[in-house]
């Protein structure tokens, strides 16, 4: 009952924002029929994913886990430029606001996987890029071609959340943060009802939190290791490793690391290009910030 009660407050504040949003040139009621049937048939639908990540998964960048956490996915197709489509500048920012409590997946048409991955890695973007491998992900959803129905807000069962592109749309983007934000409560006057669980926060020491590998010689694996120390008196759980581009792997301990214990994390780096170098991952877990930032250097030379 609480979860209907939520599904349908959520179709109808998405229906406000967007016929508010988009009225512009038709009218409202027209725009509000569309954009009814339109959610009637999204809301709280469950969204396939399990086996064309595992399949069309960057190796390097891939958790399974991702399928058991909440996440934003933004699907991108190829009727339109994909760098103006990504826009990048503006996704970088959200991702930095809800950083810490979403998970952000972007899957491109084959077409155009290249393009954009070379987009990533030059900008950085802290988020997942998948290919989406013979047009599965697309088909088996039934993705709609409109852009403002490609991106999603999943649980953690994969059902719809959210649907809708925030991009320039305040009051969607709103909708986004509460739900990822778990801001979205219980009371008397209100059938709303989302419950944050709460994690034990621990302290840690680092032995180091950066490494300078120096002069290194193009396609030559480097590794790079930390010692983290769980110096708090609660378990240390590594959630992920977020790192800025799919040239770097992190390999890491899975298992609750106990109060005074010490674990191992090795980013491993493949070049791909020549010249310097500096990139960072992101340690999300229990500590009081919510994640530590690691970082590499140095100067790819040719052979």
């Amino acid at each position: 009952m609480k979860r209907n009660n939520l599904i349908k407050i959520t179709f109808y504040s998405i229906i406000c924002i967007l016929v508010l949003t988009n009225c512009k040139n038709e009218s409202k009621n027209k725009k509000y029929n569309e954009i009814k049937n339109t959610l009637e048939l999204w809301i709280g639908k469950k969204i396939y994913l399990s086996n064309m990540l595992i399949h069309a998964a960057d190796s390097n960048r891939y958790n399974h886990s991702i399928l058991l956490e909440k996440k934003i996915v933004v699907y991108i197709d190829t009727t339109s430029c994909t760098e103006c489509r990504l826009h990048l500048q503006e996704w970088n920012v959200k991702i930095r606001e809800l950083k810490n409590n979403i998970r952000f997946i972007f899957i491109v048409n084959p077409k155009k996987y290249e393009i954009a991955k070379s987009i990533f890695c030059r900008e950085k973007l802290e988020s997942m890029l998948f290919q989406d491998m013979n047009n599965e992900f697309k088909y088996k959803n039934k993705i709609l071609s409109n852009v403002k129905y490609q991106t999603f807000l999943l649980d953690e069962k994969n059902n719809i959340q959210v649907i809708g592109d925030p991009i320039g749309n305040d009051k969607l983007w709103k909708l986004y943060k509460d739900y990822s934000k778990n801001r979205i409560h219980t009371n008397k006057k209100s059938l709303l009802t989302f419950k944050r669980t709460a994690i034990c926060k621990t302290t840690i020491q680092l032995g180091n939190d950066s490494v300078n590998f120096g002069k290194i010689k193009f396609h030559t694996v480097q590794l790079a290791m930390f010692k983290i120390q769980n110096t708090g008196k609660n378990s240390l759980v590594i959630q992920s490793v977020n790192t800025s581009c799919g040239c770097t792997m992190a390999k890491y301990d899975k298992k609750p690391i106990g109060m005074g214990q010490t674990t191992t994390l090795i980013l491993e780096f493949k070049p791909n290009s020549l010249g310097y170098f500096s990139k960072i991952a992101d340690v999300v877990c229990n500590v009081p910030k919510g994640y530590v930032r690691l970082k590499i250097n140095g100067e790819v030379e040719a052979r």
